[in-house]
């Protein structure tokens, strides 16, 4: 990593990396930070996972109810171990096509967080360590840092009987009864 660049951008999920990439497509010098997992929430915990479920979801429905178009099965069964391998799979493999065109184009990803951004005379400084010594300086930055789950402050998660959004992805049965609180992309 070198001291400095065009742009900095702090997140690296759908509003980061695209715009990553598309710097880099018009030649802009461009580094971006990423704490966890390249493509953020929605690509790791969010949006693709959930849509995964739902595909699943959607096809058993059909199937239950194949016999309105003249086609029987009988007791079609949920594995829910293939289901979630499937889910894992297809976010592997997203994130991996993600890293390889970051590869590609040659475009830096640094797996810092940034503690502090300083800014004076037409430049910023962003610093990834708690003691603010290390840092990258950049003319412009772009915010991307998405979202997370909340908790609520008399429902702290316990990570086995109040979940986060992360947590009720990677479950290992499929519960008889679930309460969720949040009517968005995720929890819907």
């Amino acid at each position: 990593m070198k001291n400095n660049y065009q742009v900095a951008i702090v997140g690296g999920g759908p509003g980061g990396y695209v715009a990553a990439i598309r710097l880099n497509q018009l030649g802009v010098d461009t580094i971006l930070f990423e704490k966890e997992k390249l493509g953020g929430v929605c690509l790791n915990y969010g949006c693709i996972p959930t849509k995964t479920l739902v595909a699943n979801a959607n096809l058993f429905e059909a199937i239950k109810n194949s016999e309105k178009f003249g086609i029987k099965c009988t007791k079609p069964e949920i594995d829910w171990e293939k289901i979630q391998t499937r889910k894992t799979n297809v976010v592997t493999n997203l994130v991996k096509g993600l890293q390889h065109i970051f590869s590609k184009r040659k475009i830096e990803i640094c797996s810092k967080k940034i503690y502090k951004i300083s800014s004076e005379n037409n430049s910023h400084k962003l610093y990834f360590d708690k003691k603010n010594e290390s840092f990258i300086e950049a003319k412009f930055i772009i915010i991307a840092t998405g979202s997370g789950p909340k908790q609520l402050p008399n429902l702290k998660f316990d990570h086995k009987f109040i979940l986060s959004s992360k947590d009720i992805l990677s479950i290992e049965k499929i519960p008889k009864k679930l309460a969720i609180i949040g009517g968005g992309v995720i929890g819907c």
